[in-house]
């Protein structure tokens, strides 16, 4: 076999060396989860709308600031971005909860032009403190499939929890990834995450769960529920627990399980949220029935609950919750709102 020349070999390895380029992060994974202190002109921590014995969480899949655009082809445009973004501050600004947990929030990503999204709304609601939890970490990303351009840019995203009080405690868990991932795939496949943090209420510690469940694979998103589930009755013997997100699963009460239009996503078969519901003291925080089960997704027309709020009964009475309208399309999700007392 005859040698192969300098030019040839360097064509051949060019595959390879951008394969390995692009997959590979940019930070260490010791860096993936932190802590961070926001500046803001508040003197205090401005004041709850709910009543004065009452505390709140919103939990919002903020979808980058990217509205309906979000993983879609649509070149993104920077005056919507900022618009997007301006309106999710306005909301966090005028609701003021107690606990802002974000999923799918950027914080230093070419799509969002390098906003530090969780500094922006963390001082836009006069938060003392974040926990990042970071799930993407790449130079390239090759999604959406088109155009190309849209696969190139650095991507720093992950979830969040903002809170009015110092957190003190905070980690990262990774959930487990699709076994049929292909690798090329899992190379830039983003880790699917349960963050766990601690903070204090009326001078009360409280556990809250923040997570983003597998969205494409139902065998794994029921592995997933398992393993969040756990974590749920590990930490309800300490304190109060919140467990918050996007479940990408439907209740077990939806009337639809399929036959969205315009979406090919099935539950007949998924009892994520079944599952759930069975572990001790776990409840729904339910939206009132004028709100077709508050649905949360899409955005613009919701048809489907995504999106919840779950709490243990045993250590926390609910007093409202809502899916919130205010801020539009701002992501392609809605947020939902719960106030409750601590018992």
């Amino acid at each position: 076999m005859k040698k192969l020349s300098l030019a040839a070999a360097s064509v051949l390895a060019m595959p390879a060396t951008f394969f390995f380029w692009a997959s590979a992060p940019v930070l260490n994974e010791s860096d993936y989860a932190y802590v961070m202190t926001h500046k803001t002109s508040n003197s205090s921590p401005a004041e709850a709308v709910s009543d004065a014995e009452a505390y709140s969480i919103l939990t919002y899949n903020a979808g980058y600031a990217s509205g309906l655009e979000n993983n879609t082809g649509v070149e993104p445009d920077v005056q919507q971005r900022k618009a997007n973004l301006e309106a999710i501050e306005n909301l966090v600004a005028w609701l003021k909860p107690d606990v802002l947990a974000l999923q799918e929030i950027d914080v230093g990503s070419a799509r969002s032009y390098y906003t530090d999204q969780v500094d922006v709304l963390g001082r836009a609601g006069g938060f003392d403190q974040s926990a990042v939890a970071v799930n993407w970490d790449r130079r390239y990303v090759p999604f959406p499939y088109w155009p190309y351009s849209a696969q190139f840019g650095r991507v720093l995203s992950g979830q969040s929890i903002s809170s009015r009080r110092p957190i003190e405690a905070h980690e990262r868990i990774v959930l487990e990834r699709p076994a049929s991932n292909p690798a090329y795939y899992d190379a830039f496949y983003l880790d699917r995450l349960l963050q766990h943090s601690v903070t204090s209420l009326g001078g009360q510690r409280i556990h809250i769960l923040n997570v983003h469940l597998e969205a494409y694979d139902e065998a794994t998103r029921r592995q997933q529920a398992r393993t969040v589930r756990s974590v749920y009755e590990l930490l309800r013997e300490d304190a109060p627990v919140l467990l918050v997100g996007d479940f990408n699963s439907t209740p077990p009460a939806a009337t639809d399980q399929h036959g969205f239009a315009g979406y090919e996503d099935d539950f007949r078969s998924d009892d994520t949220i079944e599952h759930l519901l069975e572990a001790p003291g776990l409840q729904m925080a339910h939206t009132p029935e004028t709100e077709a089960l508050g649905f949360t997704y899409p955005s613009d027309v919701p048809v489907m609950k995504l999106d919840y709020v779950f709490y243990d009964s045993d250590s926390i009475d609910p007093v409202r919750a809502r899916v919130v309208h205010e801020a539009g399309t701002a992501s392609d999700h809605l947020p939902v709102w719960f106030e409750f007392r601590l018992k």
